[in-house]
């Protein structure tokens, strides 16, 4: 089996693909699926295994790494899921007033030269 679960964290984050009972182990292949035990993620295997990584990695001289569609993707599929890198200063509530530039703190983009 091409699959294993890895921990996620103590606490359980979703429900089990299999038996909808709490769940700690992700799916190592695409972090997306959950289950409550290595016996639960064997028996989804035959179902998982078609959405599991739709996708591959390649590299070429032309486009350096890439990634390669393994099977159809329909909109709304989601195919990665990472936290951002980098937050800028009150990302989740823009509407609460001006934010300042991340270069240089002040209000006015206008002229800022960052």
């Amino acid at each position: 089996m091409s699959e294993e679960a890895a921990n996620s964290n103590s606490s359980p984050a979703s429900v089990c693909a299999e038996c909808q009972q709490p769940a700690n182990l992700k799916c190592s292949g695409c972090k997306l699926v959950s289950y409550c035990s290595k016996d639960h993620q064997k028996n989804n295997w035959q179902v998982h295994k078609t959405l599991c990584r739709p996708f591959e990695i390649q590299t070429s001289p032309d486009l350096g790494k890439h990634l390669i569609a393994t099977r159809d993707i329909q909109p709304g599929d989601m195919i990665l899921c990472e936290s951002p890198l980098v937050y800028g200063p009150r990302p989740h509530i823009v509407e609460a007033g001006p934010v300042p530039c991340v270069g240089c703190f002040k209000y006015d983009f206008a002229s800022c030269s960052k």
